[in-house]
Protein backbone atom coordinates (compact mmCIF):
# COMPACT_ATOMS: atom_id res chain seq x y z
CA UNK A 1 0.00 0.00 0.00
CA UNK A 2 1.07 3.43 -1.28
CA UNK A 3 0.27 6.46 0.82
CA UNK A 4 0.90 9.58 -0.88
CA UNK A 5 -0.91 11.70 2.13
CA UNK A 6 1.98 13.26 3.34
CA UNK A 7 2.70 15.49 0.37
CA UNK A 8 -0.37 17.97 1.41
CA UNK A 9 2.07 19.15 3.95
CA UNK A 10 4.95 19.50 2.32
CA UNK A 11 2.72 21.72 -0.19
CA UNK A 12 2.07 23.80 2.57
CA UNK A 13 4.78 24.71 4.22
CA UNK A 14 6.52 25.75 1.09
CA UNK A 15 4.47 29.21 0.51
CA UNK A 16 7.13 31.44 2.44
CA UNK A 17 8.64 33.99 0.40
CA UNK A 18 10.82 33.26 -2.52
CA UNK A 19 9.04 29.61 -2.97
CA UNK A 20 9.12 28.60 -6.27
CA UNK A 21 5.48 27.29 -6.94
CA UNK A 22 5.93 24.57 -9.35
CA UNK A 23 3.81 22.33 -11.18
CA UNK A 24 2.74 19.25 -9.33
CA UNK A 25 3.68 16.42 -11.08
CA UNK A 26 0.57 13.95 -11.78
CA UNK A 27 2.19 10.27 -12.13
CA UNK A 28 -0.66 8.06 -12.31
CA UNK A 29 -4.31 7.94 -13.25
CA UNK A 30 -5.59 8.34 -9.51
CA UNK A 31 -3.07 11.04 -8.61
CA UNK A 32 -4.59 13.56 -11.62
CA UNK A 33 -8.40 12.70 -11.15
CA UNK A 34 -7.47 13.96 -7.25
CA UNK A 35 -5.73 16.78 -8.45
CA UNK A 36 -8.46 17.74 -10.21
CA UNK A 37 -11.24 16.90 -7.80
CA UNK A 38 -9.13 19.34 -4.86
CA UNK A 39 -9.41 22.44 -6.89
CA UNK A 40 -12.05 24.74 -8.72
CA UNK A 41 -10.12 25.37 -11.50
CA UNK A 42 -7.01 23.17 -12.55
CA UNK A 43 -5.00 23.68 -15.40
CA UNK A 44 -2.55 20.49 -16.71
CA UNK A 45 -0.43 20.08 -19.25
CA UNK A 46 -0.14 16.94 -20.82
CA UNK A 47 2.97 16.43 -22.64
CA UNK A 48 4.84 13.95 -25.05
CA UNK A 49 7.37 16.40 -24.56
CA UNK A 50 8.94 18.10 -22.10
CA UNK A 51 11.36 19.92 -24.55
CA UNK A 52 8.80 22.08 -26.08
CA UNK A 53 8.32 25.83 -25.33
CA UNK A 54 4.64 24.79 -23.75
CA UNK A 55 6.39 24.03 -20.44
CA UNK A 56 8.37 26.57 -19.13
CA UNK A 57 5.41 28.74 -20.31
CA UNK A 58 3.31 26.43 -18.09
CA UNK A 59 5.68 26.79 -15.27
CA UNK A 60 5.89 30.97 -15.42
CA UNK A 61 1.54 30.79 -14.86
CA UNK A 62 1.67 29.01 -11.64
CA UNK A 63 3.21 32.85 -9.86
CA UNK A 64 0.56 34.30 -11.87
CA UNK A 65 -2.54 32.14 -10.88
CA UNK A 66 -2.24 31.83 -7.71
CA UNK A 67 -5.26 30.73 -7.10
CA UNK A 68 -5.53 27.78 -10.26
CA UNK A 69 -4.04 24.27 -9.75
CA UNK A 70 -0.93 23.42 -11.99
CA UNK A 71 0.07 19.96 -12.94
CA UNK A 72 2.21 17.97 -15.41
CA UNK A 73 1.88 14.51 -17.04
CA UNK A 74 3.76 12.91 -18.97
CA UNK A 75 2.47 9.32 -18.27
CA UNK A 76 0.96 7.41 -21.41
CA UNK A 77 -2.19 6.23 -19.14
CA UNK A 78 -2.80 9.27 -16.98
CA UNK A 79 -2.64 11.12 -21.13
CA UNK A 80 -5.30 8.30 -23.16
CA UNK A 81 -7.55 8.95 -19.71
CA UNK A 82 -7.93 12.01 -20.41
CA UNK A 83 -7.78 11.53 -24.31
CA UNK A 84 -5.09 13.67 -25.06
CA UNK A 85 -2.96 12.62 -28.23
CA UNK A 86 0.11 15.11 -28.62
CA UNK A 87 1.22 17.86 -26.33
CA UNK A 88 -1.97 19.08 -25.01
CA UNK A 89 -2.73 21.75 -21.61
CA UNK A 90 -5.83 21.06 -20.16
CA UNK A 91 -8.22 23.20 -18.18
CA UNK A 92 -10.96 21.38 -15.67
CA UNK A 93 -13.44 23.49 -14.31
CA UNK A 94 -15.17 22.15 -11.24
CA UNK A 95 -18.15 23.63 -11.25
CA UNK A 96 -19.49 22.41 -14.52
CA UNK A 97 -17.17 19.37 -15.23
CA UNK A 98 -15.65 21.23 -17.96
CA UNK A 99 -12.23 19.92 -19.74
CA UNK A 100 -11.25 22.74 -22.17
CA UNK A 101 -8.20 21.95 -24.36
CA UNK A 102 -5.33 23.87 -25.92
CA UNK A 103 -5.07 21.88 -28.67
CA UNK A 104 -1.03 20.70 -30.59
CA UNK A 105 -1.28 23.47 -33.13
CA UNK A 106 -2.21 26.07 -30.29
CA UNK A 107 0.97 24.69 -28.09
CA UNK A 108 2.91 25.12 -31.22
CA UNK A 109 2.67 28.88 -31.08
CA UNK A 110 1.84 29.04 -27.59
CA UNK A 111 3.03 32.36 -25.69
CA UNK A 112 2.36 33.49 -21.79
CA UNK A 113 0.38 35.98 -23.01
CA UNK A 114 -1.90 33.36 -24.76
CA UNK A 115 -1.62 31.02 -22.36
CA UNK A 116 -2.87 33.39 -19.49
CA UNK A 117 -5.94 34.63 -21.16
CA UNK A 118 -6.77 31.21 -21.81
CA UNK A 119 -6.39 30.43 -18.00
CA UNK A 120 -8.59 34.02 -17.03
CA UNK A 121 -11.41 33.27 -19.84
CA UNK A 122 -12.04 30.02 -18.98
CA UNK A 123 -11.12 30.12 -14.72
CA UNK A 124 -14.30 32.69 -14.39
Amino acid sequence: MHHHHHHMEVEKSSDGPGAAQEPTWLTDVPAAMEFIAATEVAVIGFFQDLEIPAVPILHSMVQKFPGVSFGISTDSEVLTHYNITGNTICLFRLVDNEQLNLEDEDIESIDATKLSRFIEINSL
